[in-house]
């Protein structure tokens, strides 16, 4: 029997100004619990159904993340957009779609668990009568130990250019900053953050240096001990002005930047070299947004 899948590492970054936003993935889904091989073509991120680009991807189980993000998709379809989005309407629908799966989840495992719904719980009543206080107390305390293996960044645009950009965890509160321009997630983003940082890389980067450092973190980021990160998938970019690309992940010309600025300290000369912008312009592949849940 396979065990829960599990999807490794995600980073969300925003460059040139904040004026830009790039999402980026890995691609394995692993099966810990069970002898089969990783998947290493799952797909993780996703359009969001909205006027103007917004992306998201996951990392975590990926049987939860998935409704998660079709839930998302949904809310975000149906905010009033002729009467105007603020970004706490976006806020608001992710934490709608994070509460609604996790609610029908831990009413799943009551039931495996204790035979119980979640609404019997709440309400402290079960055919026959009153819940004894120690039964309600033990469930008490296993709801508060369930785990929600979920984790997205959504990065992208309001149809007014404001700036989405968020990161969502397990139970904690979603987080909203714009400096310095970094989230990541997944068991290969401790890695991953850790080299984004020694690079330096903060919202004024270029599209060139930051494109260089991500690739340089993602392959930091494989360098996880439970050897669950696999390779990258595409790059997905989008401007704050409503376009939105793809750019290869695994191109020659950010391996050979890599080999030229291995040991280089600095990658600073990238953010002023006209050779590198028009290097990256003509691998950028224009990018359709998908009004659906589809993985991208």
């Amino acid at each position: 029997m396979l065990g829960g899948d599990e999807v490794t590492v995600g980073i969300g970054v925003l460059c040139q100004h904040a004026v830009t936003a790039i999402i980026v993935s890995d691609m394995r889904a692993s099966y810990p619990k069970s002898a089969v091989d990783p998947n290493d073509l799952a797909g993780k991120q996703w359009d969001m159904d909205f006027p103007s680009p917004v992306v998201a991807c996951v990392a975590g189980k990926l049987g939860l993340c998935q409704p998660v993000v079709d839930e998302l998709s949904n809310q975000l379809s149906k905010l009033p957009f002729d009467k105007g989005v603020h970004c706490e309407h976006v806020e608001n629908a992710i934490n709608h779609a994070r509460f609604r799966t996790f609610r029908r989840y831990a009413d799943w495992s009551l039931k495996m668990s204790y035979g119980l719904t979640l609404r019997e719980w709440q309400r402290g009543k079960v055919p026959g009568g009153e819940m004894n206080k120690l039964v309600h107390d033990e469930v008490r305390k296993f709801l508060d130990n369930l785990s929600f293996e979920v984790a997205l960044v959504i990065a992208g645009y309001l149809p007014d250019n404001n700036l989405l950009f968020y990161r969502a965890v397990g139970k904690y509160h979603i987080e909203a900053s714009s400096s310095p321009g970094i989230y990541v997630i997944g068991t290969g983003g401790r890695l991953a953050m850790n080299h984004l940082n020694k690079r330096g890389q903060h919202t004024d980067c270029s599209l060139p240096r930051t494109l260089l450092h991500l690739s340089e973190a993602l392959d930091e980021a494989r360098k996880a001990l439970d050897k669950s990160v696999g390779k990258p998938q595409a790059f997905t970019i989008m401007w704050r002005d409503g376009r939105i690309a793809r750019f290869p992940a695994e191109v020659q010309l950010l391996k050979d930047w890599k080999k030229s600025y291995k040991k280089r300290q600095s990658t600073a000369s990238l953010d002023s070299s006209v050779v590198a912008q028009e290097q990256i312009r003509c691998l950028l592949l224009k990018h359709a947004i998908k009004r659906s849940t589809v993985q991208t």
